[in-house]
């Protein structure tokens, strides 16, 4: 599904704040007539499954004790998303672009409320030197990561699949979904991103503090709550006579 908002002008506080931090007064000029056609699309998708939990799953310990709670084998879920998107080239070469992503479902994982949320929301400017994403989105190293083939309804690094299969209360891992970089998920921060220069690619962002909040994070003092982030990843890929090789050798 694709539409496209005529006439949709998302100008210059965005491409405007974005070239000016790059390209100085004369980008600035440049930028002023750029217009942003917004784009709607999204997806949906409705998952049924059955799971079988071992009694020793459902209990919070080694010892059996009454008022063990018991799960159902059938369970659905679904996944809906709308995502409205546009980019605009400028004539200083740059490309310019805003995503936003939402979730739309009614029902929600945790069951305290629907996954009404957003996902990502950001502005992004790329170019020769790489790209540049400013906004609540993926850290830099995450583009460039490595997993295993997509198999099945769900991949396996799927949080999904807590949905039918209990994460044991007395486990310390569990079956939430693994990664490889450093984040506190779509939050606040800024990613950069670079091109591929000899098959080598990094990313890195910095990510001020955890939480969904524009506020100033409080990250010292007796009452300070807030990390800060950096995430920085090394990706290699290459072809070796016959076989591609692709790595994901650094990550800190």
């Amino acid at each position: 599904m694709h539409k496209v908002f005529s006439r949709a002008n998302l100008v210059a506080a965005t491409a405007l704040t974005s070239v000016a931090l790059l390209g100085g007064h004369q980008a600035l000029a440049q930028g002023k007539s750029a217009k942003i056609k917004l784009g709607l699309s999204g997806g949906f998708t409705s998952l049924l499954g059955f799971g079988t939990q071992k009694s020793s799953f459902e209990k919070s310990g080694n010892a059996d004790v009454s008022g063990v709670t018991h799960y159902e084998q059938f369970n659905m879920i679904n996944d809906t998303e709308v995502h409205v998107s546009g980019s605009v080239r400028l004539d200083n070469g740059m490309t310019v672009s805003v995503v936003v992503e939402f979730e739309t479902d009614q029902a929600s994982a945790n069951g305290t409320g629907g996954d009404r949320g957003i996902d990502d929301s950001y502005m992004s400017i790329d170019g020769s030197f790489g790209q540049i994403r400013l906004g609540s989105t993926q850290p830099g190293s995450h583009d460039f990561a490595n997993t295993a083939p997509f198999v099945g309804a769900l991949a396996h690094d799927n949080g999904d699949t807590n949905n039918w299969v209990v994460v044991p209360a007395a486990s310390a891992s569990g079956l939430a979904a693994p990664g490889s970089d450093i984040s506190d998920g779509n939050v606040m921060k800024i990613v950069y991103v670079s091109p591929t220069i000899a098959g080598f690619i990094i990313g890195g962002s910095y990510e001020p503090g955890a939480a969904t909040s524009e506020v100033v994070a409080a990250s010292g003092g007796n009452s300070g709550t807030e990390t800060q982030s950096f995430d920085v990843g090394l990706g290699y890929s290459a072809q070796l006579g016959k076989a591609n090789v692709s790595g994901y050798p650094i990550s800190a």
